[in-house]
């Protein structure tokens, strides 16, 4: 601590000898003078000084201020200074005195203290920003993994993205289209800009440059950054004077374009905007990337599962007759539905084809398991099936014919069930040889409403080389109809109810008469409203992939 007085007459400002330690300062080595002190402090802290003694001196008032001292080394030194006015009688001010203290230490403590505080709450707004945005990519996540409609599945991540103002405005992007690229999302803030923005993307498409925007986006798969869109970048990036008016009515102040990449390729992008001011920081940029990502994984994922789709149902449609044949006398009409959307190719199959001059062979069957091992097992029954009915014309034998092709190729534990039906259409009606192996034997309505079950028994085809298989023999007359079908209809529903013979038996009977389609409709509607209608049961309840194929055929005597 050191005392220090001034005389407002001369301007004589004297310090003590601890008052020159404290400035570092020899004794006597002091000048005397306000600029002589005013020189030893630190620049930025001077005018303030200069402020606070100049009031003092017009109130009449003491003062208290705090600066920095600049020492030899280089190093600061922080000093307190209190100061009194003297006065004369007439109230003049004609001097000060004032004491000046070291409060370095206090001040370092007081600014560790202070630099503590900042970190603690930068590195907790840092973890709420970061708890905000796994939250957000959670979200995002969430809806990516909802569904595998890609158009459906962006414009919910684009709605969201806006919706949880990560960005004003919010478009997705795929290569494609007569201009190289195609909108497939879009979001904005305010509903009213969407329309405005789609028409500004159909009258000004992008341009895909390489070396920047959305074209060097697709092309690296690196990000576009700005943090704050210029004025002049608009200028830049119009085409002409009308779309350089709509972009500056748009009010963009930032933007990203941020890649949608999957197994080492870009599949798109997604460009996020700011408008009226608003910027984007490196942590929105870091957000928008790891959206990106799981954007990207997501369309890659649907692309897959549409291309497996479309193999599956060209398969599946491979293993089925495109048609079924105009048969004289006889109104035809099948259906089929896979049981599984995650197999895609189902074990039920149908066929009808010539066998001889009026005489017709329709077979119903149902290959063990699904999917690409259940086609192939398809596709060999079905060529065995035709290559037997050339060989005789009883379905029994036909029967005994397939069950050995199965066995000589050594399908493993794999096995089909079939029926087997001859047609030979006369003058006095459709007369009819059934034979089933380990199938469900077909029903016949007969033009007065009663239904029957053809009576017969067979083994499964496939597993035993003395399968013995049996045949049944009846007549349809006009209005008579034969329904073949699979398990998928007797055993559809909950494993502690199912639809069953019973059932099935009541729809046949009811359905309409007019047509084969008209049957078939009935029964597969029936058959699909209950499976759709049946109670969860805990612990019975079957899933997606328990559930079987249904196909139908009927067949109705004109």
């Amino acid at each position: 601590m050191g005392t220090w007085a001034w005389d407002a007459t001369t301007g004589r400002v004297d310090w003590d000898e601890p008052l020159e330690r404290l400035y570092e300062l020899e004794p006597g080595t002091f000048g005397g003078t306000m600029d002589d002190y005013l020189a030893l402090l630190h620049p930025d802290d001077v005018p303030p000084i200069m402020a606070s003694v100049a009031s003092s001196i017009e109130a009449g008032a003491d003062h208290d201020v705090e600066h920095r001292v600049m020492l030899a080394d280089g190093g600061v030194r922080w000093i307190r200074g209190s100061g009194r006015s003297v006065v004369d009688p007439d109230g003049t001010v004609t001097g000060m005195v004032g004491v000046a203290v070291d409060i370095t230490d206090q001040r370092e403590t007081q600014d560790a203290r202070l630099l503590a505080e900042a970190a603690k709450a930068a590195a907790q707004d840092s973890a709420a920003r970061s708890q905000a945005r796994l939250a957000l990519l959670g979200r995002i996540s969430g809806v990516l993994g909802g569904s595998l409609d890609v158009a459906t599945t962006l414009q919910q991540v684009a709605d969201l993205v806006v919706h949880e103002a990560l960005a004003d405005w919010c478009v997705v992007q795929l290569p494609g289209d007569s201009h190289g690229v195609s909108q497939l999302a879009l979001a904005h803030v305010d509903p009213a800009m969407i329309d405005m923005a789609r028409q500004l993307q159909e009258a000004y498409p992008p341009e895909l440059r390489q070396d920047s925007g959305l074209g060097k986006v697709l092309a690296t798969g690196e990000a576009e950054f700005w943090p704050a869109v210029p004025p002049e970048a608009l200028v830049e990036a119009a085409r002409d004077a009308t779309h350089l008016d709509l972009l500056r009515s748009l009010n963009l102040s930032a933007a990203m374009v941020i890649p949608l990449p999957a197994r080492g390729r870009v599949l798109g992008a997604m460009t996020l905007i700011g408008t009226h001011g608003r910027s984007f920081d490196t942590d929105d940029l870091e957000a928008a990337v790891q959206m990106g990502v799981r954007a990207g994984m997501a369309l890659d994922n649907a692309n897959l599962f549409a291309d497996r789709d479309l193999v599956a149902r060209t398969l599946q449609r491979s293993l089925l007759p495109p048609t079924l044949p105009a048969v004289p006398g006889l109104d035809l009409a099948a259906h089929y539905r896979p049981g599984s959307a995650s197999y895609g190719i189902g074990g039920d199959f149908y066929d009808v084809f010539p066998a001889g001059d009026n005489s017709w062979r329709v077979v119903i069957g149902d290959v063990c398991g699904k999917g690409v091992e259940a086609a192939a097992l398809t596709a060999a029954v079905r060529y065995a099936l035709r290559t037997a009915a050339v060989l005789t014309s009883s379905p029994a034998q036909v029967l005994s014919i397939v069950n050995e092709t199965l066995l000589h190729n050594n399908w493993g534990e794999r096995f089909a069930t079939l029926a087997v039906v001859a047609i030979d259409v006369r003058e006095d009606g459709a007369h009819v040889t059934v034979s089933v192996g380990g199938h469900p034997t077909p029903l016949v309505r007969r033009a007065v409403g009663s239904v029957e079950q053809l009576e017969t028994d067979g083994m499964l085809v496939g597993t035993l080389a003395e399968a013995d298989f049996t045949e049944t023999t009846t007549r349809l007359d006009a209005g008579d109809c034969l329904l073949l079908y699979t398990d998928g209809a007797t055993e559809a529903g909950l494993t502690s109810d199912l639809f069953g013979e019973r059932r099935l038996r009541s729809i046949f009977a009811a359905a309409p008469t007019a047509t084969a389609e008209g049957v078939v409709g009935c029964v597969a509607q029936a058959v699909d409203r209950f499976t759709a209608t049946s109670a969860p049961d805990a612990g019975t309840a079957r899933s997606d992939d328990a559930l079987d194929d249904l196909a139908l055929v009927a067949v109705l005597v004109r």
